[in-house]
């Protein structure tokens, strides 16, 4: 394939707006155009253009005439603004040179400099995006650190917490213990020292007996054996009056007490054990408030870890990425609330599970999952795997597996929801868009096709299809893929506007024509000159209206009202009706000679009943901007809503479906629209797939049909036929048809 040669062009004007042009011209993201700058012309050689053009090495001269000996020269810029210049280069510049004037080099500069605002702007959102993205995942790695550590520190606290739980309980039953066997051993001391002083020589304690009294004091008061032994001893001796006073020295388990025992009686010595006994049970109790304290102390700083650790869940879930942790055998530990949502299962329903329970991945997915979970982190590619679930939906995710930095025995799943995305990706790839079109029937495709031949030419169109089929968006198609698509593309509804209206609306008028035209109009002729117009519904015109744009079509000339001079139209017509023109043309209310001259070229939209397998597709298309309006989450149909939406016969067609799929986002509470989130008129529907007011009968039948369905009612009958009420009146009136005579047994609302 041969290059495309470069546009050669010149500039007549050497002032700033030349060295702007020349920049311009310059610029590398231009270069599609092939532009190239041959020479600069300025009467003044001081001027900043012209300098900067010598500076360039460009070829500049003082007579703007000397360009037209250049042979290859194909366009000029004059940048003077002088009406004179721009006439006097018009008149004498070689045939096939272009002459861009003042006005539109402006607005060529103008539009530059919007997309260069914009190209900056862009780029500093970006740049902007990316640090506020790179700021995000900082504080996540930051916060999961700082989570991780304080959560180690909480493990640890916990377990110091329940082993001094388990040692104050030993405690407390111990305490229990020694009351007991104190008010017991105590009872036997008294027993013992009563026998002994009674004064009878004679009483002696056996040595069992003592040593069992001195085992049992020694647990109740923490003394050594030796030292209980001389209690029992002394206080025997005592007993028996072998000794008037006499020291003790004991040790205890914080230190060395020295005690005197003195006196004439047993009393001394029971007050004595009894002092030793209670300071025993004080440090028993005093140890007991110390651990009731550590555990206050241990209750708060787990709330303020659990606390951190909803905050960083938080940030996880408005961050809309599914996480999913996974132990060493593959049992999910956790999930967070985007993964939740994502597999639709609340988390404790799957925690324990094996992820392949879990995550329904087919056989390859799952076999590149495992083996990306036997290799290092660093080695681990992003996975591109299928999802699929009970009721035939899918999801597309892209999967990262990370180790967990708080337990190498753990790994973290990062999901990321790419749904929409493969959705748009696999409508592309397989043919199903086009435009603003979507749908993937044979049908559809030969309307593709049909509008690709149509686009080639500038012939006059006619698009035929019921209301709501999407007339205006084939028109927009063949306008877009033209070569007039960088020019204006008007749509005009030739049914809503009487003749006097839609003639100064299509035509202009002048200022003074009639009453209330207090300026000068331009009409939809002029507004689309150079582009497309788009004549909607042009059945509904009248036959005066067609003998003036049949005029119009043959001459290309269009006259102002209240003027007399015609004026020169370049305007590709396009025209689209839901009649059937050739039996309007039979009756005598359409002109054959102007249905010849629209119908060149010739597309006939088929009704949506008639092309059901593209249902899901739309439905898909117009979930996508529901959710965009909304903000609402809703990304799929339930099967059940999905098989009534098949079966339902669409009067309004497309148009119907759409306002159908908004209301049930509308309504939708969970991400998935089920049959009761649809409108009452489709759910609740009796009709089968053949529909009460048959396609093929001609317009006066269906509208009959269409009635008698409604019992009369010309509200019900216009929503079922997909039209408005006025448009319904409209049309009984040219069918004559009396809604009177129609047989119903309710009364009609007028």
């Amino acid at each position: 394939m041969k290059p495309l040669k470069p546009v050669n062009v010149a500039i007549v004007g050497g002032g700033p707006g030349c060295k702007a042009i020349m920049n311009m011209i310059f610029a590398e993201r231009l270069s599609q155009l092939r532009m190239k700058l041959v020479g600069v012309a300025c009467t003044n050689p001081r001027a900043i253009g012209y300098r900067y053009a010598q500076e360039q090495g460009i070829y500049t001269t003082r007579d703007y005439r000397d360009f037209f000996k250049l042979k290859d020269l194909n366009m000029i810029i004059e940048l003077t603004g002088r009406d004179a210049v721009a006439n006097e280069i018009s008149q004498n510049k070689p045939e096939h040179v272009r002459l861009m004037d003042y006005v539109a080099a402006q607005l060529f500069w103008d539009v530059f400099q919007i997309e260069e605002e914009r190209i900056a702007e862009r780029q500093q959102a970006e740049k902007a995006l990316t640090k506020a993205r790179d700021e995000l995942e900082g504080r996540v790695k930051e916060r999961t650190a700082k989570l991780a550590k304080t959560t180690e520190q909480l493990r640890l606290e916990l377990g110091e917490r329940k082993r001094a739980e388990g040692a104050l309980r030993q405690s407390e039953e111990a305490l229990r213990t020694i009351n007991v066997e104190l008010a017991q051993g105590l009872s036997e001391v008294f027993g013992a020292l009563n026998e002994i002083s009674s004064g009878n020589p004679e009483v002696r304690i056996p040595e069992t007996s003592k040593i069992d009294l001195i085992a049992k004091l020694k647990h109740i008061v923490n003394l050594t054996a030796r030292d209980l032994g001389e209690i029992v001893d002394l206080s025997h001796e005592f007993a028996i009056g072998l000794a008037e006073h006499f020291d003790v020295l004991h040790r205890v388990s914080r230190g060395d007490l020295k005690a005197r025992v003195s006196g004439s009686s047993t009393i001394e010595l029971l007050e004595f054990l009894k002092k030793m006994t209670n300071e025993t049970i004080e440090s028993v109790s005093n140890e007991i408030t110390e651990r009731k304290r550590v555990e206050v102390m241990l209750e708060q700083m787990f709330q303020t870890v659990k606390k951190g650790h909803d905050d960083l869940l938080s940030i996880l879930n408005m961050l809309r990425l599914g996480i999913a942790t996974v132990d060493r055998g593959g049992r999910i530990s956790f999930l967070n609330q985007t993964a939740q949502q994502l597999i639709e299962k609340s988390g404790m329903a799957v925690l324990g599970k094996h992820w392949q329970e879990v995550f329904l991945f087919d056989g390859r997915d799952k076999a590149k999952l495992e083996d990306m979970l036997k290799h290092p982190s660093k080695e681990r590619p992003k996975l591109q795997a299928q999802v699929k679930f009970h009721e035939g939906r899918r999801y597309w995710m892209d999967i990262e597996v990370r180790e967990d930095p708080r337990n190498p025995q753990k790994e973290i799943l990062f999901l990321y929801d790419m749904s929409e995305i493969y959705d748009l990706r696999r409508m592309l790839e397989g043919k199903v868009r086009f435009h603003d079109l979507v749908g993937k029937t044979e049908g559809m495709q030969n309307i593709y096709k049909q509008i690709r031949e149509a686009s080639k030419v500038d012939w006059t169109a006619l698009i035929e299809g019921q209301t709501g089929t999407g007339k205006e968006l084939v028109a927009r198609a063949i306008h877009f893929s033209s070569h007039r698509k960088e020019k204006p593309f008007v749509a005009v509804n030739c049914a809503g506007l009487n003749d006097s209206l839609l003639t100064s609306e299509l035509f202009g008028h002048k200022r003074g024509a009639f009453t209330g035209a207090v300026e000068d109009h331009k009409g939809f002729f002029e507004v689309a000159n150079g582009g497309t117009l788009l004549l909607d519904e042009i059945g509904d015109i009248s036959r005066n209206m067609q003998t003036s744009l049949l005029r119009v079509l043959e001459e290309k000339k269009i006259t102002r009202l209240g003027e007399s001079t015609a004026r020169q139209i370049d305007v590709r017509v396009l025209a689209s009706t839901h009649r059937n023109l050739t039996e309007e043309v039979t009756r005598g209310r359409f002109r054959p000679d102007l249905l010849y001259r629209i119908r060149i070229a010739r597309i006939k939209l088929p009704p949506l009943r008639e092309r059901r397998e593209d249902i899901p597709l739309l439905v898909e298309t117009f979930l996508s901007q529901s959710r965009a309006a909304t903000g609402k989450a809703v990304k799929h149909v339930s099967r059940e809503a999905m098989r009534i939406l098949l079966e339902y016969d669409w009067p309004g067609n497309v148009r119907e479906l759409k306002s159908a799929i908004d209301f049930a986002t509308l309504h939708c509470k969970p991400s998935v629209i089920s049959a009761e989130d649809l409108p009452p008129e489709i759910l609740h529907s009796k009709r089968s797939r053949s529909s009460t007011v048959d396609p093929h009968q001609n317009e006066k039948q269906r509208m009959v049909a269409a009635l008698e369905a409604a019992k009369g009612n010309r509200t019900v009958a216009a929503r079922e036929m997909g039209i408005s009420r006025a448009t319904l009146y409209r049309r009984l009136t040219n069918l004559r048809i009396d809604p009177s005579e129609i047989p119903t047994t309710v009364s009609r609302e007028t």
